[in-house]
């Protein structure tokens, strides 16, 4: 069980760290793809966002303000990404199996990653992926992340032995799915106001002022209604 549970760990955090640091262009899509510039704008959470004399950046940016925007365009990477390719590498299925039903470690990380799968929306995410100016890089790059995304659900699916995610948590479950659909109009309001915000830029007309105070709250939005601040 030992050999099998660093082998996924190492296989999930080389998955991860490829896409994040090595992934040409990453940055540029992180930057663009999330609101990240109107979250740093609130000074709430982890502040600084970035320690002094940092810039912004994938490797400076502190754990809160980098799950949370991530969360707000519900691709919700940071808390399942990888995952799906380290569970496809462990060649013996029926030991992840045992270590599901037997270790409550494993169990709830398992459980933890389905619950963050259910939260996110790729077909939500998609549209901010359109707010990106680099339409190959913004497509390959979604590409990947979807392929991911699907790997993890098929893979936690294998290891549960179930044919949903938290199907065993028919409660919670439920409880996402009634959920979901009412933060939906708050992405697509946020979408758009960060479409506008953005080919406005720095003016100082007054309906920036505006767009920025609309930005508040579908933030806090989208963030009470998925009950995760990052």
């Amino acid at each position: 069980m030992g050999n099998c549970n660093a082998d996924l760990s190492q296989r999930s955090r080389s998955s991860y760290c490829g896409l994040v640091y090595e992934s040409e262009g990453f940055e540029v899509f992180w930057r663009d793809v999330t609101p990240l510039d109107e979250i740093i704008r609130l000074q709430i959470g982890s502040w600084p966002y970035v320690r002094p004399g940092a810039v912004v950046g994938v490797r400076e940016i502190r754990a809160i303000p980098w799950v949370f925007s991530w969360l707000q365009c519900r691709f919700n990477l940071p808390a399942w990404y990888g995952l799906g390719s380290g569970l496809r590498a462990q060649a013996d299925l029926g030991a992840m199996q045992e270590m599901y039903a037997g270790w409550p470690f494993f169990r709830n990380l398992i459980r933890n990653a389905s619950l963050a799968l259910l939260q996110a929306d790729m077909e939500i995410a998609a549209l901010y992926v359109e707010l990106v100016p680099e339409r190959a890089l913004a497509q390959k790059l979604y590409r990947v992340v979807m392929d991911e995304y699907k790997l993890a659900c098929e893979t936690i699916c294998s290891v549960t032995q179930s044919t949903a995610l938290l199907a065993d948590q028919e409660v919670i479950r439920r409880s996402i799915e009634l959920r979901n659909p009412y933060v939906d109009p708050l992405n697509y309001l946020q979408v758009e106001t960060l479409r506008k915000l953005r080919a406005l830029g720095e003016s100082a007309r007054p309906e920036v002022a505006e767009l920025r105070a609309v930005m508040v709250l579908t933030i806090n939005g989208i963030a009470a209604g998925l009950r995760n601040s990052g």
